[in-house]
């Protein structure tokens, strides 16, 4: 009779140990696949003459098909610097970079668009998308009224 518990001891110490062993290999993937999702936005804004502009918002936005979230919002800081870092959920597999205009006082009212926009340092017409599990760069030149 001590055997057969031994043994019935032994199996449920075995089962419970299989079981949390599988659990922390579970966690340990999925916090190695969001890794890879992590995705950062960063670069300056400025005018045309070169000089940072502060207080314009800038968005990241992750989509796949008709299913759109923002991820973040940001300022840019008084050097024109901004950044955003966010961690993109399954499903979506696609990022925008975008500066809204109806979020966007400081832009609506001394701005009228972009004169330029630089994709990690070479100038492009095709803005503004990222790679999720990236870090992108979008420098904006804006256009005065």
């Amino acid at each position: 009779m001590t055997e057969l518990f031994l043994t019935k001891k032994s199996t449920l110490s075995c089962l419970l140990s299989s079981f949390f062993f599988i659990n922390i290999l579970a966690v340990t993937s999925a916090c190695k696949d969001q890794q890879y999702r992590t995705s950062s936005v960063y670069g300056h804004i400025s005018d045309e003459d070169g000089n940072p502009v502060d207080s314009i918002v800038v968005t990241l936005h992750a989509s796949e098909f008709i299913r759109e979230k923002e991820l973040g919002s940001v300022l840019s800081d008084e050097n024109g610097d901004y950044e955003i870092t966010a961690d993109v959920p399954n499903g979506y597999s696609y990022l925008s970079v975008n500066s809204p205009f109806v979020k966007n006082p400081k832009f609506v009212a001394f701005y009228q668009g972009f004169s330029a926009i630089y994709k990690n340092d070479v100038q492009t017409s095709n803005c503004c998308n990222a790679t999720v599990g990236e870090r992108t760069k979008y420098d904006f030149k804006l256009m005065p009224k």
